[in-house]
């Protein structure tokens, strides 16, 4: 909102105990006004009132000078600075697909499916998720069908793929979910709250009708939930949704999933037909209710064999603005690489059989007895939490050999033989993760090689 400035009347300006009311109330207007034009503070503290085209303001969180356009600060280039921790707009992390380190594409077969547990993480930070242990068999792999430079303004490399691949499945039970997910942590997510944000992507389906898209803040048990409509099959469409003002409420810590957004792409019918449940904010339900995630209008994806569902190009944002923003490439590695990171090439799968990148530890020299070696793996970016290790794997710190890729294993290198780890427990922190290694009496040779992969979730 903005103040006009009026000169009072032709009344006096002052009277026996002072000011008149006129010319105080002018005075007062006029000091915040020249206020305003030298002041500076953080995000938190940026002016709600008193606000002109071109007001200037520096933002010493983000160190930037920023400008009011009538309905939001913004920086030299026109965009809106409002993620506290990266200085981008775009709270989401690779919102493009563009990186794939798990690299993973799961194969349902006609008759059985994916489950539950673990979640399976098709692009960085995004993964496929069902409340069933036996649901629908969907294919979930990254794809390179993307929108056509003419039909975006911009170049998108990669997209997710869903395929229904096992339609005889069904849906189990009509309290059955299934829908994809990024989890955002609190950190880049706080930049939203308090504010209206935008979500903008593009999807293509061959499934037309109504798919339910909302964001979760699962500490404070609240979701929000918004429609689009597909409604031409096969064919690349741009959505943008308005969420309202996010509730000012606990995330948890720092470096906790505050946040969660997600698709829904299929459910049923308890859950189609279930109340959205207690408005605690407005906007904002609570997320017990059957209806929380699932508009009663919901498409149902899972059922059509072959059906196909492409997204790309996600980016959601405080305010109403619906542009999609793309961080280079080497910014949105190294924020996937807080929440994964492997000893392999960007693109090469966990547990390939090669040596390229593989650690290497020990030495050439003859042993004359029993000794133990310790060594520490540092990581190239610390992690949002310490990850743990598990001998059946799965979570946190995995290790492969190079000659057979095998899980928990590395290789002597003086014979090629494998070395089972399952009496070696990694200690792991966010910095990095150590192991001590006992060897055997009198090796010729003590080195060893290994591949290996730290996740904050799951592998």
């Amino acid at each position: 909102m903005s103040t006009q400035i009026d000169i009072p009347g032709s009344g006096p300006v002052t009277d026996d105990s002072g000011p008149t009311r006129g010319w105080l109330k002018w005075f007062r207007v006029v000091t915040d006004a020249i206020n305003a034009l030298r002041q500076s503070g953080t995000t938190a503290q940026r002016p709600t009132v008193n606000l002109w085209v071109g007001r200037p303001y520096y933002d010493t969180t983000l160190e930037t000078p920023v400008w009011w356009d009538g309905s939001n600060w913004v920086n030299g280039s026109g965009t809106t600075p409002g993620n506290l921790v990266t200085g981008y707009t775009n709270v989401l992390v690779n919102g493009s697909m563009r990186i794939s380190q798990r690299q993973l594409t799961n194969t349902p077969g006609t008759t059985t499916s994916i489950g539950n547990n673990p979640p399976w993480y098709f692009s960085d930070q995004w993964r496929f998720r069902q409340n069933s242990s036996s649901g629908v068999g969907i294919l979930m792999e990254r794809d390179t069908t993307v929108p056509s430079i003419t039909e975006a303004d911009q170049k998108f490399w990669y997209s997710a793929k869903f395929t229904v691949k096992a339609v005889t499945l069904g849906q189990p039970t009509s309290s059955f979910r299934a829908w994809f997910e990024q989890q955002i942590e609190s950190s880049r997510f706080s930049g939203l709250m308090g504010k209206q944000c935008t979500l903008t992507f593009w999807i293509r389906s061959s499934v037309t009708g109504v798919y339910t898209v909302w964001i979760d803040l699962p500490t404070a048990g609240y979701v929000s939930r918004r429609t689009i409509e597909i409604e031409t099959a096969d064919t690349w469409e741009l959505k943008s949704i308005v969420f309202d003002e996010v509730p000012d409420v606990t995330l948890g810590s720092i470096n906790d999933y505050g946040a969660t957004l997600g698709i829904t792409l299929a459910a049923g019918s308890t859950l189609t037909g279930g109340s959205q449940g207690t408005e605690t904010y407005p906007g904002w339900h609570v997320n017990s209710a059957n209806g929380a995630y699932v508009d009663p209008s919901q498409a149902n994806f899972a059922t059509t064999a072959n059906a196909t569902l492409y997204v790309t190009g996600f980016d959601l944002r405080a305010g109403t603005t619906s542009d999609i923003e793309v961080a280079p490439i080497e910014d949105d590695l190294q924020w996937c690489m807080r929440y994964f990171e492997k000893s392999y090439e960007i693109d090469t799968p966990c547990g390939t059989v090669v040596t390229a990148g593989a650690f290497v530890y020990g030495n050439d020299q003859p042993s004359s007895d029993t000794y133990a070696l310790s060594f520490f793996v540092p990581y190239r970016v610390p992690k949002r939490t310490a990850p743990t290790y598990s001998v059946t794997g799965g979570f946190g710190i995995q290790l492969w050999d190079t000659g057979s890729g095998t899980t928990q294993r590395a290789t002597r290198l003086s014979d090629s033989a494998v070395v089972t780890y399952n009496s070696v427990t990694p200690s792991g922190s966010q910095m990095g993760f150590g192991m001590t290694h006992t060897l055997g009496s009198a090796e010729a040779d003590t080195r060893r090689a290994f591949h290996w992969a730290v996740s904050d979730v799951v592998i």
